[in-house]
């Protein structure tokens, strides 16, 4: 899961929650969430990154945007993409 804060709408943006299974280390999900400070909301970018383990996320206050880099995919193989 990837975590950064969006100064531009004022919230917190969440990427690749982690589905529980079992006690396990669960299964990565390709969700967006955002947090305002009251309410979680699930978004649905027209574009989204495949899920991943261990990636992170910053905010990129030029662009206004919250980019995403690396991660490792369910196998466990290196994604270098942003």
């Amino acid at each position: 899961m990837a975590i950064s804060y969006d100064s531009a709408r004022e919230e917190t943006v969440v990427f690749g929650r982690m589905l529980a299974s079992g006690g396990g280390p669960g299964t990565p999900l390709d969700e967006t969430w955002t947090w305002d400070g009251v309410l979680w909301r699930q978004q649905h970018p027209s574009g989204s990154p495949a899920a991943r383990f261990g990636s992170a996320m910053a905010f990129d206050a030029a662009r206004q945007e919250a980019v995403l880099f690396g991660g490792l995919d369910q196998t466990n193989i290196p994604m270098g993409d942003t």
